[in-house]
């Protein structure tokens, strides 16, 4: 298989097993244990679709994890199905 990025055509992706940096709004994590196909030269993963959805629920939680721990209750506006909603704690009310 060919990879989708470079497309060199004396390049073939390797199946390997890798933690993943990533980083969101600054704080970075490593995701472990990602296995796909991986290319050589320019380090592009191809992912499996259980493997795909693994990978966005981890990336989802760390992006709730940061976004938690930087909003300030009482401080944003956060838009929600079409209307402003205020987020407060519940030891403001």
């Amino acid at each position: 298989m060919r990879c989708p990025s470079c497309s060199s055509p004396d390049n073939h992706l390797i199946h390997n097993t890798r933690d993943l940096p990533y980083a969101f709004h600054g704080q970075s994590t490593v995701l472990p244990a990602v296995s796909g196909y991986y290319c050589p030269v320019c380090g592009e993963g191809v992912f499996a679709l259980s493997e795909s959805v693994r990978i966005s629920g981890l990336m989802r939680a760390f992006n709730r994890q940061v976004t938690a721990a930087t909003l300030k209750p009482g401080r944003v506006d956060t838009p929600t199905r079409g209307r402003l909603v205020r987020i407060t704690s519940l030891a403001d009310e």
